[in-house]
């Protein structure tokens, strides 16, 4: 199932569900659905059953080993799957919340292939969905806050250990590196990136730091 149903939740959040194909569910066949089959429709409405049956099973003659013959029959089945617009309707009853806003259903191919900025995303009511770059670069900043931390208490530590040793020189160094930490999340480079993949490199930390 290539199909993917999209909405907003009421706090903005994208969501996207995915129907799988084994979730897809067998129905009753109508009379309707049988007529339009025996008139080449609907043929997948349709089986065909093979029935194997001894030769000369009438009255009292036997038959042994494998002398059988095949007959085939062509008979409306009971049941059959969910068209695409069937199961997708009742996928959407089941998991799209009533307060969902812009419900639409949409190809996967579609939607942005690149997920690191998926609590950026926003969708239009219409089946587009997009990167919020304003969002984008908030959580970028977000993220470099969070991957300096440990960076900045091994720097605190050896900060007090100068501070102990009266070594000047090295405060002034150690103090210098905090600095260019703390000043880290507001990389003029980050608000100047146009482009996700231009937001992923504005990062002023190591690359062992990067959250994807």
């Amino acid at each position: 199932m290539e199909k993917r149903i999209v909405y907003t939740q009421r706090n903005g959040g994208v969501c996207i569900v995915a129907p799988a194909a084994r979730a897809r569910a067998s129905v009753v066949n109508t009379a309707e659905a049988h007529e339009r089959a025996k008139e080449g429709d609907a043929s997948k409405n349709w089986s065909t059953s093979y029935i194997e049956s001894p030769v000369g099973s009438l009255g009292e003659q036997t038959v042994t080993g494998k002398n059988v013959k095949v007959e085939f029959t062509s008979t409306p089945t009971k049941y059959r799957y969910e068209t695409d617009e069937e199961f997708i309707e009742r996928i959407r009853l089941k998991d799209v919340p009533s307060d969902a806003v812009g419900v639409a259903v949409v190809d996967a191919s579609s939607l942005p292939k690149d997920r690191a900025f998926r609590d950026a995303w926003e969708h239009d009511g219409l089946g587009f969905v997009s990167v919020n770059l304003t969002k984008a670069r908030e959580i970028h900043r977000q993220r470099i806050r969070q991957a300096r931390e440990p960076l900045l208490s091994a720097l605190d530590v050896a900060f007090m250990r100068a501070l102990g040793r009266r070594n000047q020189a090295e405060v002034d160094a150690i103090e210098a590196k905090r600095q260019i930490l703390r000043d880290a999340p507001d990389d003029p480079v980050i608000d100047a990136a146009k482009t996700i993949d231009e937001l992923k490199a504005a990062w002023p930390l190591s690359t062992s730091e990067k959250s994807w």
